[in-house]
């Protein structure tokens, strides 16, 4: 099977999947930012708060990469385990075409 032609349709629905996780990523920078002007202007904490909420944003930055990559990884292994899958059933349907059933000797 060419690769191409099986991996065509999912390549062609990478350019809304990028847009989506630039989207999100966009989200969470302007809350982000919104979050740590908030903590600093809008409530006046010492620098010490600031810092707690940047360290905090880092690593829910970190998490949400994490778990990003982690869904990117299952999804090429599923694609890669289905499109084994659907060989093995149509090699199995082309020798199963081909085959003469008889009855074992007794």
């Amino acid at each position: 099977m060419d690769v191409e032609c099986w991996y065509g349709p999912v390549q062609r629905l990478g350019g809304a999947r990028r847009c989506g996780i630039r989207l999100a990523w966009a989200v969470f920078g302007l809350a982000y930012v919104g979050a740590v002007v908030f903590v600093s202007s809008g409530l006046r904490a010492p620098a010490s708060a600031v810092l707690l909420v940047l360290a905090a944003g880092a690593r829910l930055s970190a998490y949400i990469g994490a778990t990003v990559g982690e869904i990117g990884f299952l999804r090429g292994f599923w694609m890669d385990g289905s499109r084994r899958l659907a060989w093995l059933e149509d090699y199995a349907a082309s020798v199963a075409a081909l085959a003469i059933w008889r009855c074992p000797p007794r």
